[in-house]
């Protein structure tokens, strides 16, 4: 239990700043770079993260004053959780001052009400979504609209471009 460890390293930083969630068990895509490209050792499982040891976890991560930053990404697409809003309510209401994000490939965003669910996601408490750009520079221009059409500023909505190939 990281609760009865100290809370900070012996020069006063904290043990961690950075807390990344998997949220699920599935992903739309299979990138060569990640291990989901293997579908026999990481086969989709739509399965979300038990909601009630996630709300023990920020519990708890509320008793250290943790003032971080939490992470939906890892070897998922967190948008594809369709109760994401919940998890992110969850964090808010207990951790203010914590910055919430998601790394996407952002093919849910585009999709059939793909914006209206991000703009929920902002109100819930959402921070910054980071949209990774696997396909081309035609993307840019899409991302770039919803982008605008959200109102969202280069820090809640940023866009990276990952199709630069492997050099």
């Amino acid at each position: 239990n990281f609760l009865k460890q100290k809370k900070t390293l012996a020069s006063g930083q904290p043990l961690f700043f950075h807390i990344e969630f998997s949220i699920n068990g599935t992903c739309n895509r299979r990138c060569f770079f990640c291990p989901r490209v293997d579908e026999n050792n990481y086969p989709n499982i739509l399965d979300n993260l038990d909601i009630d040891a996630f709300k023990n976890l920020i519990q708890d991560l509320k008793k250290i004053n943790f003032s971080g930053r939490i992470s939906f990404s890892g070897f998922c697409e967190p948008l594809l959780s369709k109760n994401l809003n919940v998890y992110i309510k969850e964090i808010r209401s207990y951790l203010e001052l914590v910055k919430i994000e998601i790394v996407t490939n952002g093919d849910p965003i585009i999709a059939k009400g793909g914006k209206k669910r991000l703009a929920e996601l902002f109100l819930a408490g959402l921070d910054n979504c980071r949209v990774s750009l696997y396909d081309g520079e035609h993307q840019l221009e899409i991302f770039e609209k919803i982008k605008n059409e959200l109102n969202l500023t280069n820090e809640q909505f940023i866009i990276r471009k990952r199709y630069l190939g492997p050099d």
